[in-house]
C-alpha cells in the first residue's frame, strides 16, 4: 500500500443500507438463495 494511502470513494457515491436491502430483496424474489457482501469497513 502506498505511504499516502489509497483514495476512498466519496460517501455520497456509496449505497445506503436501504438500497442494499432493496437490491437484495429483488435478487431473492428472483430466486437467489445466497448473497455475500465482502470487503470494506462499515462507517
Amino acid at each position: 500500500m502506498p505511504l499516502e494511502g489509497v483514495p476512498l470513494t466519496p460517501r455520497k457515491e456509496l449505497m445506503t443500507a436501504q438500497e442494499i436491502v432493496d437490491i437484495a430483496t429483488i435478487f431473492v424474489n428472483n430466486g437467489v438463495t445466497k448473497i455475500r457482501l465482502t470487503g470494506g469497513e462499515l462507517y
